[in-house]
């Protein structure tokens, strides 16, 4: 099984189910001016999953406690 997006909802984030990836968000400044809602939602789960799909977990071990 391949390497998942998954949401810690304890901590409100998305990491690597592989690896100590963790995407950090988009703040509104990243956004260009004018984007209805939808198309904001649209963008920023784009770009997270873009981000996610471009990581190399090699570069993002997890830490000693994260490790099962």
């Amino acid at each position: 099984m391949g390497r998942e997006l998954r949401l810690d909802k304890e901590g409100g984030f998305w990491q690597c189910s592989e690896c100590g990836w963790i995407y950090e968000y988009l703040t509104l400044v990243d956004v260009p001016s004018g984007q209805l809602e939808q198309e904001l939602r649209l963008l920023l789960i784009t770009e997270r999953d873009k981000r996610f799909t471009s990581h190399i977990c090699a570069e993002y071990p997890k830490k000693r406690d994260e490790q099962e």
